[in-house]
């Protein structure tokens, strides 16, 4: 008997064992066969639902939404939020740790678009080329009243003469240094006891000599011009 063609419309399963039985091929059906394949397929259509599922889950990250300069204060509309998938690799910061970033200063230039991470950010000032940090022991009255924090804005006054210091709130006094940022505070060494604060600030390096000469004195004061972030 001649054996028919696959391409056959009358080619199926009972004619092919038919064509086998006849042609003296021992033919034995194999339902384990069967079970192996759907097993086979089973897995693999699980396979390719997990990896679909995977790429179709995505998360809410923040990003640089424009190109920010070391040392910016990071304000909401600083930060734009994408869609990313949540099995990357690369690190990210989700929308809901956005307190984490609002209010800090850039460490580093960002790009727009770049992933955001906390490390990127200082919760110091940043020193920025051409700043140079001075500090200041300073009086109660050579101080602004409730005191100082780092990120504070102040504006440093020369008092030619060391009483008039209380007076330079009221705008006495000459302006050595518009606005100065307050890198930290800290306690003054107990043998210094009529002092309340040493402070440092950031100034233009061009202004530092001038105001470590007044400073030396102990003839300079400090105002408030704004508050951290």
């Amino acid at each position: 008997m001649q054996l028919k063609s696959p391409t056959s419309p009358l080619f199926n399963a009972d004619t092919v064992e038919d064509a086998l039985a006849t042609n003296g091929v021992p033919y034995r059906r194999r339902p384990w066969l069967v079970v192996l394949g759907v097993a086979m397929s089973l897995s693999c259509a699980a396979v390719v639902m997990t990896l679909f599922a995977s790429s179709s889950h995505r998360v809410s990250v923040l990003v640089a939404s424009r190109f920010i300069p070391a040392g910016t204060v990071m304000s909401p509309s600083d930060l734009a939020v994408v869609q990313v998938p949540s099995d990357q690799k690369i690190a990210t910061l989700p929308v809901s740790d956005a307190r984490l970033v609002i209010g800090k200063r850039a460490g580093t230039q960002l790009y727009e678009g770049q992933a955001l991470v906390p490390q990127q950010f200082a919760s110091q000032p940043v020193l920025l080329r051409g700043d140079q940090i001075v500090g200041l022991t300073l009086r109660a009255d050579q101080l602004p009243m409730g005191g100082l924090v780092p990120g504070d804005t102040v504006q440093i006054f020369a008092v030619p003469n060391p009483q008039q210091a209380t007076s330079i709130a009221n705008g006495e006094g000459s302006s050595l240094v518009s606005q100065a940022t307050v890198y930290s505070v800290g306690e003054v060494p107990i043998s210094s006891s009529q002092y309340s604060a040493y402070i440092s600030v950031i100034i233009p390096e061009n202004d530092a000599s001038v105001v470590e000469s007044w400073a030396a004195a102990d003839q300079i004061g400090l105002t408030l011009v704004s508050m951290k972030g």
